[in-house]
């Protein structure tokens, strides 16, 4: 599961430092396609996110791969937008 940690300005992926992703300050509205993170495990498919500049909303499920994710597939959003998605049983 991964924690939104504002101290640090960081997403933990599992509770250790080699799997923290850093937030990128920004300076004024960006805007960013979603990634296509349908078929990766959810460590992945966060991040992909991070990459992209954006957020894991709320996830179904704590296992399995990505089935399906909202909003889909290279919708513009603003940058650091959550993108929720269900994982697979």
């Amino acid at each position: 599961m991964s924690v939104l940690d504002t101290k640090r300005d960081a997403i933990v992926l599992d509770g250790s430092a080699s799997n923290t992703l850093r937030l990128k300050p920004l300076g004024k509205p960006t805007f960013v396609s979603t990634p296509n993170i349908v078929g990766l495990t959810s460590t992945a498919a966060i991040a992909a996110l991070a990459t992209a500049d954006l957020l894991p909303g709320t996830i179904t499920l704590s296992h399995g791969s990505v089935a399906s994710q909202w909003p889909t597939v290279s919708t513009q959003v603003g940058a650091f937008s959550t993108v929720d998605f269900t994982l697979t049983s």
